[in-house]
């Protein structure tokens, strides 16, 4: 009984934050995640802070170390799912890199002119 209920919770929690697909590479020892919520009420920086977890996993399962790269977050709204986006870099202990964060946050709105 204890097992199932178990496997009932699980399965609420993975329903409650979305889940990500896992890394995808970009480059040489650069990767992306993302993951929408699964409720429009989800919180983006908490997807994003799920993600940058969930990284630094991936990397010491390397024997490396997570870098941030750039991280994009929108929360939940009443017509929306919320959404994250990291981007992440896994690099040798003692890496110069390592020594300075390049983090740079995603723009929370983009302005576009167009001429004609």
């Amino acid at each position: 009984m204890c097992r199932y209920r178990a496997a009932a919770c699980a399965a609420l929690v993975a329903m409650a934050t979305g889940c990500s697909t896992g890394p995808a590479p970009l480059g040489k020892d650069t990767y992306m995640l993302s993951n929408t919520g699964a409720w429009s009420w989800s919180s983006g920086d908490g997807l994003a802070s799920d993600l940058l977890r969930e990284a630094n996993t991936f990397c010491l399962g390397q024997g490396k170390q997570m870098m941030p790269v750039n991280v994009k977050s929108k929360d939940g709204g009443f017509d929306q799912f919320g959404h994250a986006s990291i981007q992440f870099r896994c690099l040798r202990e003692g890496d110069p890199q390592l020594q300075q964060s390049t983090l740079q946050r995603g723009p929370d709105l983009v302005v576009e002119t167009r001429q004609r």
